[in-house]
């Protein structure tokens, strides 16, 4: 409750105003007057009042008027008026100041212990108030905070989503995200009979370059080859780093000759760049395999398409390096003798199993 509430009385009679203050003597009531409401405007923008008692005054404005001026002048929130009729008037008239703002009125003759009741109660009335603000801003900060911690909430899943799914040096996707991907662009390409290409790259010699420059510098050019393949791939390829100094990209609707481009610009790229150290440039290249389903008939699912690119690189490697080998340019019998093995892990799998598998790595 408020200590030592005011009160302003207006009134135009001085001996009015003196009568009704004579009604709050003995109260904690501080009562302050004024004649009219242009001086209590004046009043109620320089200090704080916390009810008004307005007296009716048809020469200056109409009671209404006057109590929602007041209400609308004030500084305060919640100013809580009661208007004063010296006599009984109609209903019309009462029903018109409630209908203005007035939060009260009083006829004829004051009682001082029903002004003071009312006095009161339009004091519990301003409790109330100022404790529905004070929740209303509790619940504000407090729904305030909740969004913004949701906000964190949302940014640090999409910052562990992306984690999850990216490699931490290079940024680029990881092999788990590559696999679930090629997965689906796969079955995409077996069901409407488009083409999809794979591509597995190795930086040649990547041994030498840790052991003579250090992995810092080993890790430099693993993010600068990652900057690479991204800059030769197309928005629609993917591209991920596949463990250690190998790097994958799935070329979706790519046929044989569109994954060789892809895989010849990729190999200059790398055999043109200064990868620096110092002072000087460091000379590297990479061998790059390529697999395309389904020209290359042996591409029954998406591992075993990997598995023909991974061959094809090992070609690459074992031929000198430095080039783009496709699994349809391996001699017939190496072909063959991967067939074998392929027929080999799929037959023993599915004897395990009891059933037919397309996949030689289940």
């Amino acid at each position: 409750m408020i200590l030592h509430p005011k009160v302003l009385i207006i009134s135009p009679e001085e001996q009015r105003a003196q009568f009704i203050e004579k009604h709050l003597e003995g109260t904690d009531f501080q009562v302050v007057q004024t004649p009219d409401v242009l001086s209590a405007m004046a009043m109620l923008k320089a200090e704080h009042v916390d009810i008004v008692l307005l007296d009716d005054n048809p020469r200056e404005f109409f009671i209404s008027d006057a109590a929602r001026i007041l209400k609308c002048v004030s500084p305060q929130d919640y100013l809580p008026v009661m208007c004063l009729f010296p006599k009984p008037v109609e209903a019309s008239l009462r029903s018109e100041v409630l209908a203005a703002g007035a939060d009260d009125y009083l006829m004829g003759d004051l009682e001082p212990i029903e002004l003071q009741a009312r006095l009161r109660r339009l004091l519990g009335v301003i409790a109330l108030h100022d404790e529905f603000h004070r929740s209303k801003k509790e619940l504000e900060d407090a729904l305030s905070r909740e969004l913004q911690l949701l906000r964190q909430l949302r940014s640090d899943n999409q910052q562990l989503k992306q984690r999850s799914v990216t490699d931490g040096l290079t940024s680029l996707y990881n092999h788990r995200y590559l696999m679930e991907w090629l997965k689906t662009e796969f079955k995409i390409a077996r069901r409407y009979g488009h083409p999809i290409s794979f591509v597995i790259a190795d930086l040649d010699h990547f041994k030498q370059v840790n052991d003579t420059f250090g992995h810092p510098f080993g890790d430099f050019v693993l993010k600068e080859l990652a900057v690479v393949a991204k800059s030769a791939a197309r928005e629609s390829d993917l591209v991920a780093r596949y463990g250690g100094e190998e790097f994958a990209v799935v070329l979706p609707r790519s046929d044989r000759e569109m994954a060789r481009a892809f895989a010849d610009r990729f190999n200059r790229a790398v055999a043109e760049r200064c990868f620096e150290k110092g002072a000087s440039c460091v000379d590297l290249t990479i061998s790059v395999g390529v697999a395309t389903y389904p020209l290359d008939a042996e591409a029954t699912s998406p591992e075993v398409l990997v598995y023909l690119a991974d061959q094809a690189l090992l070609q690459a490697k074992a031929t000198g390096r430095n080039k783009v080998v496709a699994w349809h340019e391996l001699d017939l019998d190496l072909r063959a003798q991967v067939r074998q093995q392929l027929s080999g892990r799929t037959s023993a799998a599915a004897s395990s199993s009891g059933g037919t598998l397309n996949s030689p790595f289940v």
